[in-house]
């Protein structure tokens, strides 16, 4: 996460965990809930790429939110093919904001 400029430090402060779903071989994925600073709750989840493409509607590349259409979502699943055909890792990366329940 870091080698992606992701400063965990400074979002752990920013925004305190309040729940952990630990990782799950089943699931493939680890979520962690945080408040963030206006008081929306969000879920912040990192685990297998092709797991979490399944589970996504968008994708946010240079920081502008693309909708993942199956050309985009083809592409993206080539790109993480060749990643592991020169036997890289990948490790995706999601978020959303969760209801405020009261």
């Amino acid at each position: 996460i870091s080698k992606a400029g992701f400063d965990v430090e400074k979002a752990s402060m920013k925004y305190p965990r309040v729940f952990e779903l630990p990782f799950e071989p089943i699931r493939k994925r680890m979520t962690t809930i945080h408040r963030a600073p206006d008081g929306k709750v969000m879920a912040f989840t990192k685990g297998a790429p092709r797991e979490l493409l399944g589970l996504c509607r968008t994708a946010r590349f240079d920081g502008a939110v693309q909708m993942l259409a199956p050309d985009l979502r083809s592409r993206i699943t080539l790109a993480l093919d060749q990643l592991a055909a020169e036997g890289l890792r990948v490790l995706a990366v999601a978020e959303r904001e969760l209801p405020v329940l009261q």
